[in-house]
């Protein structure tokens, strides 16, 4: 079964994490091959180059902000006409059985959209929820986004979902339709995250709160803000590490407040960034799902997350129910950091968390690409 699929615009992130693996766990596989295309304003560079071997770079008509300055939906269809076809034209070349297109951004957008017109199947993986991450930008702005989110719509579309929360809200807020081809697998964690021992005792392990994520609305920095001086009228001593692309007057604002910085980094440098933090927070505004809780634990590391994401569902599938949080109530999340700080996960649970193995999660996904070709 050949599988055309697409990466996102960084080489860090749960979209491009999920297409690096499935390109090396095709290699294991007689049966599967798996070419990726990028879409973005400049080439992907990524460790391993061979991921990619479509990079579509965007026309210098678009502008930098990429989907700025619309005043209509037509507008937006315009400007990215040439990718569609630039796009169409790969499927025609490489000719694959099935289309696996992560996400709903403007990149997965352009690959539905000449997938349609070929009329290949089609597998769409949710990742994100358009509507949830431009929920702060003005009406005028998001009309026409909302509209590119709803062309996801076909009943000839074959959907995964990474949570029964995303498809709930999928199918009531955004398609206002039920989904009868459609099917809940959770995100799976890397092999990389259960090696123990990275970081040894005396050095450094268990030192404060570690956070991660993309610096945006939906993700809740200015959170850190808030908690840490929650903390500080609290005479807590915890300090605050986060990794993030946070643009430099914000990076300033959080170190000038006592908070560490980190730029966003590989998978073996984020199990030793958990593995030397006492517990992980999430407190987004919304997750489809959310892979750093699971990644986490996977380091033997806490996490908090709330019932806004996906990955709650496999918190209480665990019997992590303590684990779970109200971030607007600052002062209970402080008292709930310092409950689960000191928490420590038996060998017996690491190996239920094996279940969420990249690969056992591919075999499902590769299931739906087979009903969906059938």
């Amino acid at each position: 079964m050949k599988i055309l699929t697409n990466t996102s615009s960084t080489s860090y992130g749960g979209i491009a994490r999920r297409a690096i693996e499935m390109f090396s766990d095709s290699k294991s596989r007689q049966n599967i091959e798996i070419v990726v295309l990028a879409i973005g304003r400049e080439k992907r560079d990524f460790p391993d180059n061979s991921i990619i071997k479509y990079n579509i770079e965007l026309p210098e008509s678009i502008p930098k902000n990429v989907c700025g300055n619309l005043n209509s939906y037509d507008e937006l269809c315009n400007r990215f006409e040439p990718v569609v076809r630039t796009v169409e034209d790969i499927i025609n070349i490489e000719k694959p059985d099935v289309a696996f297109i992560e996400g709903t951004y403007y990149a997965p957008w352009c690959f539905y959209r000449a997938a349609k017109r070929v009329r290949m199947p089609i597998v769409l993986l949710y990742a994100g929820i358009l509507r949830e991450e431009i929920a702060n930008w003005s009406k005028t702005q998001k009309e026409p986004l909302m509209k590119m989110e709803r062309d996801f719509y076909s009943l000839n579309t074959h959907y995964i979902f990474p949570s029964n929360l995303t498809k709930r809200k999928v199918e009531t807020e955004v398609f206002k339709a039920s989904l009868p081809q459609s099917s809940v697998i959770p995100n799976g964690i890397s092999p990389e995250f259960f090696i123990n021992k990275l970081v040894e005792e005396g050095e450094g392990k268990g030192e404060g709160i570690g956070w991660i994520g993309r610096s945006s609305y939906v993700k809740r920095l200015d959170y850190i803000l808030q908690l840490n001086n929650e903390l500080r009228k609290s005479c807590k001593s915890y300090k605050i590490h986060i990794v993030t692309d946070t643009q430099p007057k914000l990076r300033a604002e959080l170190e000038n407040a006592g908070i560490e910085v980190i730029s966003p980094m590989e998978s073996s440098k984020l199990r030793e960034f958990y593995q030397r933090r006492e517990v992980i927070i999430s407190p987004s505004h919304f997750e489809t799902y959310g892979n750093v809780p699971m990644e986490a634990i996977a380091a033997g590391t806490p996490a908090l997350v709330s019932l806004n994401m996906g990955v709650a569902e496999r918190f209480i599938e665990l019997g992590l129910e303590d684990y779970i949080t109200d971030f607007d109530n600052i002062p209970a999340t402080v008292e709930k950091i310092e409950h689960v700080r000191l928490m420590h996960f038996p060998r017996e649970f690491k190996e239920r968390l094996k279940n969420y193995l990249w690969s056992a999660i591919f075999d499902r996904y590769y299931t739906t690409c087979q009903q969906a070709i059938g």
